[in-house]
């Protein structure tokens, strides 16, 4: 529906802001690269409810990559493909509910040869 991709574009706006206050506040200029991973955690939604919170975030990337890839660079990826030795910058913990209903955390790291 309407109100649906409305929401999508809101949580993808909204992830791309966090980042960049992130990128911001670590210090990053426009032109150092980084790779982007995100993990959700709803304790209270359980399982299913953090699987369905997963879901909604990947569809705003597919419906609105654009606006996410024009500004980040490139798409944010899951945690569990964050490489073991990935150089950490920064980490942040969000609770936004544009984004989802638990916290949505974010790190950033040096580009790896992975991704």
């Amino acid at each position: 529906t309407c109100d649906d991709a409305m929401f999508c574009e809101l949580r993808a706006r909204s992830i791309v802001a966090a980042v960049q206050k992130l990128r911001k506040s670590s210090g990053l200029v426009v032109a150092d690269q980084v790779d982007i991973y995100y993990e959700i955690v709803d304790e209270k939604a359980g399982e299913a409810g953090t699987a369905a919170a997963y879901t909604l975030v990947e569809e705003c990337f597919k419906m609105h990559g654009e606006i996410v890839d024009k500004r980040l660079k490139c798409t944010p990826a899951q945690v569990s493909h964050k490489p073991a030795d990935a150089n950490v910058i920064a980490t942040d913990s969000l609770e936004d509910a544009d984004i989802c209903k638990g916290t949505f955390k974010l790190w950033l790291t040096t580009p790896t040869e992975a991704r």
